[in-house]
């Protein structure tokens, strides 16, 4: 019997091992043509060797980002290249899921749940391979890591337990300096869960009615400018959603409470993680009205560039509302039904529906097909993990079961994981893209601690656990598995620093020749809009540090005027133009055209060879001859 059960769990984690391989297959033929990747690299490039971040080198994203990318590329020397990149990327991504299965194992011990955990956390962390090296491979990491310090098995006011806490701080900290927005909704749901459980009083109510107010009002803040372009919806989904999970939470009165001082020392390590952030960025140059406009200023205005609206309509809506309402009947009648074994199974059933919402993307077909006729496409439905159906369902862990033990310590990793799934639900404001993916990690979590909740009631823990996290490792891995040995794996491309990349064959096609024209022919390279790989392949600059995919938009007018300066004062100067991307990020032709940076990319720059749809101008004034390839319409 004993050799069974080990041959058994040999295969799960064999299976679990082989899902993860062909997943990272991924992180081999994947190339999004909106190239945040490109972005991120030429950037990364400008600071690791010029320093000068937000004044010379732009960024979207805090100073937290690059000293967590600079452990790999400035400590280790490795190149700022695409398969370095994607080496980079690729260590996060088993991180993550490492720390997952680790909270998994922590919360049941079982080898069965461990595995499908890790393989569901790599599963939604996977949307990495849309956009490589970007601040969602910090911030997953940082969740996980989150989530196996928040499992507090201490007691409440031991020195470990405030450690513990000051260093869920500090997380915070870090999550705040990558990008402003998730670490606002990380310390708020740390600061719910503290609150729910300190001891009955003015400093416990005082902090639910704070945080109250924050989950009723945030996601207003947020979305109201953009409810006529159909974030209403989202808006109402989240608030439902946290102002049930606190409304439970509130309720909950453990035995013994947290002391008062637990809410010091995670706003310690807040203070002293934030500090050191600071103090590290202002020592390298950058000043404090820079460090502000970087972190706070200029994200603030993220949503007039980029949005990707998480749609929910009002076919959706009010199935979205009578699921809040169901999760509030079961917790009203939550005393009768504590002992009801259908509740139990319930929990399960949630917790498995909700893997699978999350881990399988809207049309599993499209994942491993990188680039269609409609790019928009692409990147909704290989994104879409369909977040809105599990956000009303989050409160559920939350419903008293008779098993708890009624110690503050036992109830803080349960909060603070629903609250962390609640709060990040807003991270898809206002991209729904591969941010989607991240916000389910979370979600993954809290359904896990749904399963496990559901096995302890039913009372029949060996069997079930192996039976549920068998299950859920056969569809997933399996799928997984199938999906990859169907795809094509086409050879390497020839590109400078991308020897790991087998990309399709019409991306090559059109990627080589660029590069090889651009490297024979250019001295300087700016691209319309920013497509900062040619300039990584090529090795050829750009003209300053101002690169942006969606320039159009998120770039001032004096900040394209001094790129303009650049390009018309370099004879050899070249431009590459896809008018087709251009309309992925910006719909108003009419207003780019209108730009003097663009007109003089599109009008006074003269093309001299297309691939595709990829256009190469040069200067007006440009003496030397073109030596090119001929050109592919």
């Amino acid at each position: 019997m004993k050799t069974n059960v080990r041959l058994w769990k040999a295969l799960a984690v064999l299976l679990a091992l082989a899902g993860t391989v062909a997943l990272a297959v991924r992180f081999l033929t994947i190339f999004g043509f909106w190239d945040d990747e490109g972005y991120l690299l030429v950037n990364l490039r400008h600071y690791v060797d010029q320093g000068h971040l937000y004044t010379q080198t732009a960024s979207q994203y805090g100073p937290f980002y690059f000293y967590a990318q600079g452990l790999f590329f400035q400590l280790l020397h490795l190149p700022i290249t695409h398969d370095m990149g994607r080496l980079v990327t690729l260590l996060y991504w088993l991180a993550s899921g490492g720390l997952a299965a680790l909270f998994v194992h922590r919360l049941s011990k079982s080898l069965f749940l461990t595995t499908a955990g890790g393989f569901c956390c790599l599963l939604v962390g996977s949307s990495l391979t849309n956009e490589p090296d970007h601040p969602q491979q910090v911030l997953l990491l940082l969740y996980m890591l989150a989530a196996c310090l928040g499992q507090l098995s201490l007691p409440a006011g031991s020195a470990r337990y405030g450690v513990r806490l000051f260093l869920l701080g500090c997380v915070g900290a870090a999550l705040a300096f990558t990008k402003v927005n998730v670490g606002i909704f990380f310390v708020a749901g740390l600061a719910q869960a503290l609150f729910c459980l300190l001891p009955s009083g003015k400093i416990r109510w005082l902090g639910i009615g704070l945080t109250m107010l924050y989950a009723a009002g945030v996601p207003w803040f947020l979305m109201h400018a953009g409810f006529a372009d159909g974030f209403r919806g989202y808006c109402v989904v989240a608030t439902a959603s946290a102002v049930v999970a606190l409304t439970f939470g509130a309720l909950l009165k453990p035995d013994t409470p947290l002391p008062g001082r637990s809410v010091l020392y995670a706003a310690a390590g807040l203070l002293v993680g934030s500090s050191l952030i600071v103090a590290a960025t202002l020592l390298q140059g950058v000043s404090p009205l820079s460090l502000l406009a970087g972190v706070i200023i200029n994200p603030m205005h993220h949503p007039k560039v980029f949005d990707l609206v998480l749609y929910i309509g009002r076919n959706e809506l009010l199935p979205l509302l009578i699921l809040v309402a169901g999760v509030v009947v079961v917790r009203v009648y939550g005393n009768r039904l504590a002992e009801s074994r259908p509740i139990d199974l319930l929990r399960c059933v949630v917790g498995m529906a909700a893997i699978l919402l999350l881990t399988l993307p809207a049309n599993a077909t499209l994942v491993f097909t990188p680039l269609l006729a409609d790019p928009l496409k692409v990147l909704v439905d290989t994104s879409a993990h369909r977040i809105q159906w599990v956000a009303p369902l989050l409160p559920l862990p939350l419903i008293p079961q008779a098993s708890w033990n009624r110690n503050a310590a036992a109830l803080f990793p349960r909060l603070f994981i629903t609250f962390m799934a609640v709060t990040q639900f807003l991270e898809a404001y206002p991209v729904a893209g591969s941010q989607v993916g991240i916000a389910a990690a979370p979600m993954v979590l809290w359904a896990f601690l749904c399963i496990h909740d559901g096995i302890i009631g039913l009372r029949s823990h060996t069997q079930t656990e192996a039976l549920t996290g068998g299950a859920i490792l056969v569809v997933l891995a399996g799928l997984t598995i199938t999906l990859s040995l169907h795809s094509q794996f086409p050879p390497a491309t020839k590109l400078q620093g991308s020897s790991w990349l087998h990309l399709p064959l019409q991306q090559t096609a059109e990627y080589e020749p660029i590069v090889k024209d651009v490297t024979a022919n250019c001295d300087m390279l700016f691209t319309m809009p920013g497509m900062g790989s040619f300039n990584v392949w090529s090795g050829v600059p750009t003209p300053n540090g101002w690169n942006l995919t969606a320039w159009m938009k998120g770039f001032s007018n004096e900040q394209q005027a001094g790129i303009l300066r650049i390009l018309q004062s370099d004879p050899q100067s070249c431009a590459i133009v896809n008018h087709r991307i251009v309309r992925f990020w910006d719909t108003d032709e009419a207003a780019v055209a209108a730009l003097p940076l663009a007109q003089y990319l599109t009008t006074q720059m003269p093309k001299v060879a297309q691939f595709g749809d990829y256009e190469i101008h040069v200067h007006p004034e440009r003496q030397s001859p073109w030596l090119g390839t001929p050109s592919l319409h």
